[in-house]
């Protein structure tokens, strides 16, 4: 589905020389929230990549339910991306690494779901606790560099439950 500009998911069309303001919704508060932080013309659409780990019961019911509220309340304003990883696959990549002495390498651009440079995130199967649940809002600034913000996450152990998706 195609990405609106930042002003079609505002609510405003241009005809011809004269702006026509629709009613604000959902879209609207969440640019105006999101305008009140990073300041204005910060984006003109972003992509929220969803990190889950998809062998945890249950992550990826809330993960799913997650998704819902995400494009019910951004619409077109953000490209919903998810990443899946997996518990136990990160436990024998640490396991081998610490007693063989291995390097973790960096991402190989080949295989991200999503261009992520580097310096924003660290790879989740770098960490020394993988996330089970974690939103990452990526944008490109006024000099079309790629910018990032974690705005939720939750490491393993610990799993957020579908009770607290309004919380989120």
């Amino acid at each position: 589905r195609a990405l609106l500009s930042k002003r079609e998911a505002a609510g405003v069309r241009e005809l011809g020389s004269i702006a026509m303001a629709l009613p604000k919704g959902p879209a609207q508060e969440h640019l105006e929230k999101l305008d009140s932080v990073f300041g204005p013309e910060y984006f003109e659409h972003g992509r929220l990549l969803v990190t889950v780990a998809r062998d945890v019961p249950g992550m990826m019911k809330v993960a799913h339910k997650l998704q819902g509220k995400l494009n019910q309340n951004l619409g077109a304003m953000v490209e919903v991306i998810f990443e899946h990883v997996k518990q136990e696959l990160w436990a024998k990549l640490h396991e081998a690494s610490g007693n063989v002495g291995l390097h973790k390498g960096p991402e190989v651009p080949e295989c991200q779901v999503t261009q992520i440079p580097e310096g924003i995130r660290l790879n989740p199967y770098q960490r020394d606790q993988l996330p089970t649940l974690e939103v990452l809002l990526l944008w490109e600034d006024s000099n079309r560099a790629t910018r990032g913000q974690v705005l939720y996450t939750v490491s393993h152990p610990e799993c957020p439950t579908v009770d607290q998706l309004p919380t989120l």
